[in-house]
C-alpha cells in the first residue's frame, strides 16, 4: 500500500472508557503531545499490487466468512449512545421516524454490516475486492431485497456516491487499508450536514489481538501475535497497530476538522474472547491477508507452532480456547 505523507500534530487525549463483561469502568485523561513525522507505512508484499491493497484478501473470503468473529454488542451500543438513529424496527418493518443512512466502507464479507442492519440501520455498503463483496452479497441477500442493504464496489478514497449522501460513516477492521487524507477529502464529500442529535458521524473499528500481558492481554494471545511477527508477511507494517497504538497521531489528525486546530476524536475500547476450536484458530489465522498460504515457505512451521500453541491453551472439557479481543472504537467528526 502506498505510504501517507507525515503530518505534524498537536493531539489532544480524550476520554477513554473500557468495558467488558463484569465491569464498567471510565477513566478520563488529559494530555497533550506534539508528533512530528508521522507515518501510515505500509509495506507490499510478493503477491500484492500495493496500488489495490484490497487484493490482498481475494482469496481469503471464504475463510473469512467462517471463522472471523463478529463485533461485540457494546460497540453498537455506543454508536447508538451517540444519536445514530436506525431506519428499520429489529423485524424490518420501516420505523415512521426518517433514521440516519450509514455509508460503511471496507465493508469485506458484510460482518459489521450484519450487525448494523440487525440493529435496524440502512446501509449502503463499499466493498472494492469482488470475491468478498459476492460473499456479502449471499450472506445478506433478504436486507438486499427488503431495501435496507445496498452493496457496490467503490472505496474509501473514491467511493462513487453523491454528495452528502450519508448521515454516518463506518469502516471495520478496514481503516488502516486506506489512504487517510484522500479519505478525509471524500467522505466530507459524501457527509451530510450533521443534524440536531447526532453527536459524531465517523466511527472506525477494530477487533484487536488482546496480547498485550501488562495491559491485561492473555498468555495464549500473546503467543499467537508473537508467532505472527515470526512467521507473517510484513505483519507488523500492515496491522492496524501501525494507526491504532495510542497516542494514535494519525487518527488524531484524521478527526480535526478542516476548520479546527482541535481534534474531536473519541476512543473507547471492550473486551471480549469469543471460543474457538482449534480448527477455528488455524481458519482464523488464514483469513489474514499476512498470513502464509498454504504452499508458502512459512505455512507449515506457522500451523504446526499454532497448533501446539492452541493445546497448550485449549479447555480440556470444551477442547477450546479463548480468542481473546479488546475491540477499539474511534469516533468523531470530520468537518
Amino acid at each position: 500500500m502506498q505510504s501517507h505523507h507525515p503530518v505534524s500534530v498537536t493531539i489532544s487525549k480524550r476520554v477513554t472508557t473500557v468495558l467488558d463483561d463484569t465491569s464498567t469502568n471510565t477513566t478520563t485523561t488529559t494530555a497533550t503531545t506534539s508528533t512530528a513525522n508521522t507515518t501510515n507505512s505500509v509495506l507490499p508484499d510478493e503477491t500484492r499490487d500495493e496500488t489495490k491493497p484490497w487484493e490482498r484478501f481475494s482469496n481469503r473470503a471464504k475463510d473469512y466468512v467462517a471463522y472471523r468473529p463478529s463485533y461485540p454488542s457494546e460497540a453498537i451500543d455506543a454508536i447508538l449512545a451517540q444519536g445514530v438513529v436506525p431506519s428499520f424496527n429489529t423485524d424490518g418493518s420501516k420505523r415512521a421516524e426518517e433514521g440516519h443512512h450509514i455509508a460503511e466502507f471496507g465493508a469485506g464479507t458484510g460482518l459489521f454490516t450484519a450487525q448494523l442492519l440487525a440493529s435496524g440501520f440502512s446501509v449502503t455498503a463499499l466493498e472494492p475486492n469482488t470475491a468478498m463483496r459476492e460473499e456479502m452479497a449471499s450472506t445478506l441477500s433478504d436486507y438486499v431485497k427488503s431495501g435496507q442493504l445496498i452493496i457496490q464496489a467503490g472505496s474509501a478514497e473514491e467511493s462513487g456516491l453523491s454528495d452528502n449522501s450519508a448521515d454516518v460513516i463506518t469502516a471495520a477492521q478496514a481503516f488502516h487499508w486506506f489512504k487517510v487524507e484522500e479519505s478525509k477529502c471524500e467522505w466530507q464529500r459524501i457527509l451530510k450536514p450533521r443534524s440536531q442529535g447526532l453527536k459524531y458521524q465517523v466511527y472506525l473499528i477494530w477487533n484487536d489481538f488482546d496480547s498485550n500481558l501488562q495491559g491485561g492481554g492473555t498468555e495464549f494471545m500473546a503467543g499467537y501475535d508473537a508467532l505472527l511477527h515470526k512467521y507473517g508477511n510484513n505483519y507488523a507494517a500492515v496491522s492496524h497497530k501501525s494507526i491504532t497504538t495510542e497516542p494514535a497521531p494519525v487518527l488524531e489528525h484524521f478527526f480535526t476538522p478542516t476548520s479546527s486546530s482541535t481534534s474531536t476524536m473519541q476512543y473507547v475500547f471492550f473486551r471480549h474472547a469469543p471460543k474457538m476450536s482449534p480448527e477455528a484458530v488455524l481458519g482464523r489465522a488464514l483469513s489474514s491477508s499476512y498470513v502464509p498460504k498454504e504452499g508458502s515457505d512459512n505455512h507449515a512451521p506457522l500451523m504446526q507452532e499454532l497448533t501446539a500453541l492452541v493445546h497448550k491453551h485449549k479447555h480440556a472439557d470444551t477442547n477450546t480456547v479463548d480468542f481473546a479481543y479488546r475491540t477499539q472504537l474511534y469516533f468523531g467528526n470530520i468537518h
